[in-house]
């Protein structure tokens, strides 16, 4: 009889999880604060390591899927603990349709420095964003916060 209890505790349980009830190590990032695009509100609700595309950095997305990525240079440093690195932002706003990305550097300040946590090679970002710059394109500026950024 313990053993049935055992097993559907455990297949209950596994049914949960898998269902999006309990969060993933992908949804455990946290970002505060909010930048300003051409006057508009960017909400980033996601964030990921700039070392999925070479880079010192991070890149921040909102509900509708815009993107900005917010680096310093190439990617270097993947031990930990490893110093925060902080320089000057070079911005890239990547539009929601995926065919439209802007550059503007520079373009305030990131500090940087990796996290404990490591999946799939990369370690976890956190650290925050300090945005202020104008091109034709874009004005952006703001603060942001982050952490568990994979």
């Amino acid at each position: 009889m313990r053993g049935r209890t055992l097993t559907a505790v455990v297949a209950a349980t596994a049914g949960i999880a898998g269902s999006g009830c309990f969060p993933s190590a992908g949804d455990l990032h946290v970002v505060t604060g909010s930048l300003r695009i051409d006057g508009n509100q960017f909400a980033p609700t996601e964030c990921k390591t700039g070392a999925r595309y070479g880079l010192v950095g991070v890149e921040f997305a909102d509900v509708s899927g815009r993107k900005v990525r917010a680096s310093i240079g190439a990617s270097s440093i993947s031990s930990f603990p490893s110093p925060t690195i902080q320089g000057n932002a070079t911005v890239t706003v990547l539009e929601s349709d995926g065919l439209q990305s802007v550059r503007i550097a520079p373009c305030g300040l990131v500090s940087v420095h990796n996290q404990a946590s490591k999946i799939s090679g990369r370690r976890d970002v956190e650290g925050s964003a300090d945005l202020s710059c104008t091109s034709e394109q874009h004005s952006i500026s703001g603060h942001v916060d982050f952490s568990n950024c994979h």
